[in-house]
C-alpha cells in the first residue's frame, strides 16, 4: 500500500540535491597508490549504481520506484536512473571497472542483448502462386530457418 502523499522521507528537491551529491562524490573518488616512498592519490571514478545511490540517499530501492510514480518525482528518478545506464555504459566504452560484471549488469539490468532480431512479417497475397510454387517457398524458408 502506497504512503499518502507527504509523508516520504525525502522531497524532489532533496532527492535530486542528494543525486547531485552522490554523482560528486562518485566522480571524485580516490585510491592511494605507494609509489617511491610517497603515498599517491590516483583519481578512481565510481561507476554508479542504483543500489549504492540509495544507501547513499538513505532509502530502499522499493522507495525510489514508489518516487518514481508521482507526479512530482518521476522526472527525478527517470534521470537519477538513466544516469546511472549512462555512466555504466561509459564505463563499458572507456574500460573502466570489469567489462565483464558490466556486460552482466546491462543484460541483466537493462535488457541489453547481443542477438539482432529480425521479425519478417509476410503481408504478401499468396493466394496467386500455384501449389508447385508454394511447396517451392516452403522448401526455401526450410532452408533458411536450417531445417
Amino acid at each position: 500500500m502506497a504512503r499518502p502523499f507527504g509523508t516520504y522521507k525525502l522531497t524532489p528537491e532533496q532527492l535530486g540535491a542528494a543525486w547531485d551529491e552522490y554523482k560528486e562524490r562518485c566522480e571524485s573518488f580516490v585510491k592511494y597508490q605507494a609509489t617511491a616512498g610517497k603515498v599517491v592519490p590516483i583519481p578512481s571514478p565510481l561507476v554508479y549504481t542504483v543500489e549504492d545511490f540509495c544507501i547513499y540517499a538513505g532509502i530502499s530501492r522499493d522507495t525510489l520506484n514508489e518516487y518514481g510514480n508521482l507526479p512530482d518525482y518521476s522526472d527525478t528518478v527517470k534521470s537519477i536512473k538513466e544516469g546511472v545506464f549512462a555512466r555504466k555504459h561509459r564505463a563499458l566504452v572507456n574500460g573502466e571497472g570489469s567489462t565483464t560484471g558490466l556486460i552482466f549488469d546491462m543484460k541483466a539490468n537493462y535488457g541489453i542483448n547481443e542477438k539482432n532480431i529480425i521479425e519478417v512479417n509476410n503481408t504478401d497475397d499468396l493466394s496467386r502462386l500455384s501449389d508447385d510454387e508454394l511447396l517451392m517457398l516452403a522448401e526455401l524458408q526450410g532452408k533458411v530457418r536450417g531445417k
